[in-house]
Formats: C-alpha cells, sequence, structure tokens
C-alpha cells in the first residue's frame, strides 16, 4: 500500500497593503465624521475676536464611484468651490468646535474601456492641461523621472497599456515603508530610495504619468487598511488618470489596484498634489492668536451590499506533474478576459510552506477578448521523508475573486529539475509570448507507444505547419542538441522524425526563428530501466541444529519506473510480488536442521520484468555456519540428504 501524505493549503493574503476585509464588496455604506478644535489665546487682557472661517478642503462629494446621501456640519457650513466655510461672528468661547457627518455609499466600479486610445494623447482638453504639470512634490520635470517614463512606455501606442507600465513600475520597484510617513518625499526622491507610503507611491506615479503629458490627478481620502499598525479606516492617497471620452480612472499603486479600487476609498479632495492642507484658517481681531488641532477621521461601514464578480477566467497547471525533492518545477496560468474592455488585475500564487515561489505576485493587463499565459517559478524543498509520496496543492487568485488550482506529486525518485532547466524553459515560453506569429504555427509530434524505454529505439514523428501569412525562413526545430532546419511557405506543411538516443527527465520539441518560438511537450514518457537494491541484509555468523533463525533484507526501488512480476528466491524459499513502488522489507523465517554442519553458501537472487516482460535480475551471496553438531546430529543430516536427492 503505497503512503501517501498530503499537504494542506492554508489561503492568506500575500499583498503588502490591501482592503482585504472589504475588498470583495459590491457596495458599501459607512459613516464619516471629520472634527478638529480651534483654541483662541488672547495675548493681552484687552482683546477682541470679531470673526473666525475656517475653510476645510477635506469633504466627501459625488463621484461616479461615490454618493453622499447624507451630510451635515456644525456649525452650519456652505459649500463654494469645492471648500466647506465654517463662520463663527464674535465667539464668545475660546474653544471652538467643527465638524462633518457624513453618510456615504460607495462601489467598486470599474470604467469599461472597450477601444484602443493611441499614446501620445493629442489635443487635451483645455480643463486638463492643468493636471500635466509639474509641482513641488510631483516634479514630473525631473531628468530622472522623464527618462524612467520614457523607457516604460517606448514602443507602446496604447494608452492603458502605456499608464498600466507606469502602475506595474511603482508597485513593483517601491517598498511600502511606515518609518517615510513623518514627512512627505517628492517623486524623484521616491525614485532613487525606492521606499515610502501612500504618499510616495502616488507622487512617483503622478509624476511618470505627467512626464508623458498625460493628465493625472493626486486624490486625497481615506480607505481601509489590514496593516496590524493601521487596522482600520486612515487617510490615505491614490491617482485618477484622464482616458479621454471616458473621462477619469482610479489608480491605487499603493494597494495594486488599477481602474477597479475596493469600495473602502473615499475621495475627500483631488488636485495637482498632495502638499495641500485640509483645513486653512483666518480670523479678524485684536491681541488674540488661534492654534487649531489637526482634521481627526473616524469611519466605521454601516453596510456591505453585494460582492464583486470575477472578471476573469483562470486556469492553472503545472508543467511538470511529479518531480524529486528539491526540484525546480514551472507553474502556467492560462488568463482569459472574456469582456469586451480591458481589465487590468493583479495575480498572486499561494503555496505551502515546503515551496518557495519566485515572484508571487504578478500584475497583467488584458485588452478585450483576449488570453494569456503567465508562469511562475517554484522550488521544492530538500527537507522531505524518503519513504513517502507527497501531493501538493497550489492555488491562484485575482484580487476580484477568480481563482483556479493545481497540484503536482513528489517522490525521491522522481526527476530533479535545476534552476538552469527550469529558467530556460520559462524564458522559451515567455519568447512565445512575444513572438505572437508563433499562434500562427501549428507543431505536433507523437509516437506509436507513449511510454517506451532506450532499447525501443523510440521516434517521435512530427508535423509543423505555416497557417499564417508570411513566409518563414530557416525554422530551427529541436529535440535537445538534434535539430532541423528548413524554410517553410504560406500554407505549407512539412514531416520529418527524431530519433531518441539518450535518457530524457522530459520530452520536449522547439521550434524557433526570428518571427517564431514555438514550445510543445510530447506525450511521451523515456522510462529509465527499472532497478532494484539489495539493502540492511541481516542473517545469523553461526546457528545450532534445530535453532529458528532469521535472513532480512530491504527491497529498495532505485529507478523512477516500476519492476513488476518480482520473484525472490533464497536457497529452496521462494516469495513473488506484483510490483515494487515503495522501499519493501522482506523477511525469511528458517530453521538450522535444513543446513548442513560447517559452512553454508546462499544465494539470494531477485528477478523481475520492465513493461515489456523483459528480464533483469540482482543477486546476493552470503554464508553462515551451523556449529556445535554432535555425531547423532551428523547422521540424522547425512541421511536427510540422502532422501532429498
Amino acid at each position: 500500500m503505497k503512503k501517501l501524505i498530503t499537504i494542506l493549503l492554508i489561503l492568506i493574503s500575500l499583498q503588502l497593503v490591501s482592503a482585504e476585509d472589504y475588498s470583495l464588496a459590491k457596495q458599501l455604506e459607512l459613516n464619516l465624521n471629520l472634527s478638529s478644535t480651534i483654541t483662541l489665546t488672547p495675548t493681552k487682557s484687552s482683546y477682541s475676536i470679531d470673526k473666525v472661517i475656517s475653510d476645510l478642503y477635506f469633504f466627501p462629494q459625488d463621484t461616479d464611484k461615490q454618493e453622499v446621501i447624507l451630510l451635515e456640519t456644525f456649525p452650519e457650513a456652505t459649500e463654494q468651490d469645492n471648500i466647506l466655510r465654517f463662520e463663527w461672528q464674535s465667539p464668545e468661547e475660546k474653544e471652538l468646535q467643527m465638524y462633518l457627518t457624513a453618510r456615504i455609499r460607495t462601489e467598486n466600479k470599474i470604467k469599461k474601456i472597450r477601444t484602443k486610445i493611441p499614446f501620445p494623447l493629442q489635443d487635451i482638453p483645455e480643463e486638463y492641461v492643468q493636471y500635466t504639470k509639474p509641482s513641488a512634490l510631483i516634479d514630473s520635470d525631473n531628468a530622472k523621472i522623464i527618462s524612467t517614463a520614457s523607457q516604460l512606455a517606448a514602443g507602446s501606442d496604447d494608452l492603458y497599456q502605456v499608464v498600466f507600465k507606469l502602475f506595474d513600475f511603482v508597485k513593483s520597484n517601491v517598498d511600502y515603508d511606515l518609518s517615510c510617513a513623518e514627512r512627505i518625499e517628492k517623486a524623484s526622491g521616491v525614485l532613487e530610495n525606492k521606499k515610502g507610503t501612500c504618499d510616495e507611491f502616488t507622487n512617483l506615479f503622478v509624476a511618470l504619468v505627467r512626464a508623458l503629458g498625460i493628465p493625472a490627478q493626486y486624490i486625497s481620502g481615506i480607505s481601509y487598511s489590514n496593516l496590524p499598525q493601521l487596522k482600520g479606516f486612515n487617510w490615505h492617497a491614490w491617482a485618477r488618470v484622464y482616458f479621454p471620452d471616458y473621462g477619469w480612472i482610479d489608480v491605487d499603486p499603493t494597494y495594486g489596484e488599477f481602474n477597479s479600487i475596493d469600495a473602502s476609498h473615499v475621495l475627500l479632495n483631488y488636485g495637482l498634489s498632495g502638499n495641500e492642507s485640509s483645513t486653512r484658517y483666518e480670523w479678524t481681531g485684536r491681541n488674540i492668536n488661534l492654534v487649531a488641532s489637526s482634521l481627526e477621521m473616524k469611519a466605521d461601514v454601516t453596510e456591505q451590499i453585494g460582492n464583486v464578480k470575477p472578471l476573469l477566467d483562470l486556469n492553472l497547471e503545472m508543467i511538470e506533474d511529479s518531480v524529486g525533492f528539491g526540484s525546480f518545477n514551472l507553474v502556467k496560468a492560462t488568463i482569459t478576459n472574456p469582456n469586451n474592455y480591458y481589465i487590468a488585475t493583479t495575480l498572486t500564487l499561494a503555496a505551502p510552506s515546503q515551496i518557495s515561489v519566485l515572484n508571487k505576485e504578478k500584475r497583467i493587463l488584458l485588452p478585450p477578448k483576449s488570453k494569456k499565459q503567465v508562469y511562475w517559478i517554484i522550488n521544492l524543498t530538500k527537507n522531505l521523508q524518503k519513504n513517502y509520496i507527497y501531493t501538493f496543492p497550489l492555488q491562484l487568485f485575482s484580487e476580484r475573486n477568480a481563482t483556479a488550482k493545481t497540484e503536482f506529486k513528489s517522490s525521491a525518485k522522481d526527476d530533479v529539475f535545476s534552476f538552469e532547466e527550469i529558467n530556460k524553459l520559462f524564458k522559451q515560453l515567455q519568447e512565445e509570448e512575444k513572438k505572437v506569429y508563433s499562434k500562427e504555427i501549428y507543431l505536433n509530434c507523437s509516437s506509436d507507444k507513449k511510454r517506451q524505454y532506450l532499447y525501443e529505439k523510440p521516434v517521435l514523428n512530427c508535423e509543423i505547419k505555416n497557417k499564417g501569412n508570411i513566409y518563414l525562413e530557416n525554422i530551427s526545430v529541436c529535440l535537445e542538441k538534434d535539430c532541423k532546419i528548413f524554410n517553410l511557405g504560406i500554407a505549407q506543411e512539412k514531416t520529418f522524425s527524431f530519433n531518441i538516443t539518450e535518457q530524457l527527465k522530459r520530452v520536449r520539441i522547439i521550434a524557433i526563428n526570428k518571427e517564431i518560438s514555438k514550445t510543445i511537450f510530447p506525450d511521451l514518457e523515456i522510462l529509465d530501466i527499472p532497478k532494484i537494491n539489495i539493502t540492511d541484509l541481516n542473517f545469523p555468523l553461526n546457528v545450532s541444529f534445530n535453532q529458528k533463525y532469521t535472513i532480512s533484507f530491504t527491497l529498495e526501488k532505485e529507478s523512477k519506473s516500476i519492476p513488476k512480476n518480482i520473484t525472490i528466491n533464497l536457497g529452496n524459499k521462494k516469495l513473488n510480488l506484483a510490483e515494487l513502488n515503495k522501499t519493501q522489507n522482506i523477511i525469511f523465517n528458517l530453521k538450522a536442521n535444513d543446513l548442513k554442519p560447517g559452512k553454508n553458501i546462499f544465494n539470494l537472487t531477485i528477478r523481475y520484468l520492465d513493461e515489456n516482460n523483459k528480464e533483469y535480475s540482482v543477486s546476493k551471496s552470503f554464508e553462515l555456519s551451523l556449529v556445535n553438531v554432535n555425531i547423532f546430529q551428523k547422521i540424522y543430516l547425512f541421511f536427510r540428504r540422502l532422501l532429498e536427492l
């Protein structure tokens, strides 16, 4: 009976910062309270105060993603030019209280951009031009900012793709660091130091966008964080980018959300930069000073309405279904966008603790009705028990809860793939994605039998066809170092074959030239020769007449293929096993009166077959002695042997 250990997968959020608690909410209703205290301090005994004005720049407003259901202020404020103005006429109190209470409904809503918007932008409307200009903190005119943005955008003529590349760069290269919260770093400093909080993430992203002549706003507001140090609603910053004919789309480079920010985001202010104060104060009077406390915020969710639906279809599979301990492996995800609009998402691969994943998070962009392959290199630990077969599950998920699962097995006898081998394959498959004409090539190879030994001289029969509309020159189709080189005209096909002459971990065919890169894995397994090893042979050196004794040993499967129809011969004793798929301990219980006096030579022989019934054998010889035999026992043994003849 095969022993099987299943390593259970515990799914956790792998994002550094996220609104995890509300990331799947379609809508939220929440209460928001903003408050501040103004303290009036006379400088002389004779003083007067005529008027106090407090202008609040941070307050909830209606947008396409949020609706202000109720807004109350004390004292009653008036709204003018995106400002809430609080006024006190000749106040008698030395402490003035101001507060705002709002009930807001927010929505996780994607802006459906269905068509390609050409980049660079031309003829930007006048009202948006101001959002292409630099500021003190968003120094989009800095030479390094301009150079970085230009390099990232080089060769792209699709605005959505360009903005996504800038977003991915910021999210991938800036570390979230709360030690930076005391002061706000300008964009060029963030590019150099590569750390910060939401202010720094947003400053750098907006600067890169504006450096390419694309309008972008700096958004101030609140959102929910699951960081232990910041658990709950906190002040937050993100961005909006202008897309002609569609308006503003939200981008949160800190949370890794692109055009689909979670519903915990509440916009309170938008502008050119993030260094604007939340409030401004003025007063008229004599011999009196004014000091105001920082604006305090409190928010809580009162209702969660529905959940967002997955926008993508995910499929997950292993390149190698089984690998040895310590091996590298490749995970392949196929992501399909069935919608008629662009989708950007973050994919996270979760794995058990025995597996390390290179770059767990990957951000991808899919145009309307498109499909993409994404790969992860993983490494399995060496520290596993030799006599067990393991099953390791993996799960892929996106921020909108699209998921996919797969698994692979591992044992001590499976093939071990090095990082170099898997990384080479990874690069080949990535190259296939880049060379879009690869999709126009049909390549197929097959053999008469799906499982063969090298002594059978396996042959792969292949065909390749050009289904596209360009002439392909110098196509190199290779099995390891055996390559066929030819040209292939439009609608033309070639047939050819490969003779397999060496033991391969995996049969792989690669077709490549300057236009294409195509990799296939024919359904053919090259079996190694089954091998059994006899170990831990134990027996007594001396036994006495009529004494019972045991001979024991271990049969170890030293091959990946399974030995079958095993016959164990030890003297006149025989034992049969159907197959050997794991280490097997064998014990023979014997009596000494079957021996002859003095030395006795034993031949232990193991015979077994492969899948083609070809026979193999392994043997070991050893000796033990029958001692202290008296004259009567010798006579008994002599006549017994005569009877057996």
